[in-house]
């Protein structure tokens, strides 16, 4: 029987034999099987490369970057959109290779991540 009240007392307790059943079924780590799961993670901090920066909007300094992370024991690519001094930031960690670490909320839409309203950019070497 699957838990459908996160409310009940032995919720995380069934969440654990099941992950532990799949673990043993599917020959494949917890992490991995759990992480097909997870949809919207708040607060998330990802620290990786950035592998791509889109051009840039014309009206403001703006626009997409891909990120090359480790998100939940996979390396994965995420999606942001940056502004002003962080997206200055993302071209200097781009051209210098140089890691970041933001936090912003981690979405997956379609086996793809999106860190929407990123903040507390950091160049790794500052």
């Amino acid at each position: 029987m699957l838990p459908l009240q996160h409310s009940l007392g032995d919720y995380a307790e069934r969440i654990s034999d099941i992950l532990k059943t799949l673990e043993t079924v599917e020959n494949r780590d917890q992490v991995e099987i759990l992480s097909e799961f997870i949809t919207n993670y708040p607060n998330f901090t990802v620290q990786g490369v950035v592998m791509q920066i889109a051009t840039p909007q014309i009206d403001k300094l703006s626009g997409e970057i891909t990120l090359l992370c480790t998100v939940f024991d996979k390396l994965q690519e995420v999606k942001t959109e940056l502004a002003n001094h962080d997206y200055i930031l993302a071209i200097k960690a781009y051209q210098e290779r140089l890691p970041i670490r933001c936090t912003g909320d981690l979405v997956k839409v379609d086996n793809h991540f999106i860190l929407k309203n990123p903040h507390n950019l950091l160049l790794n070497n500052i």
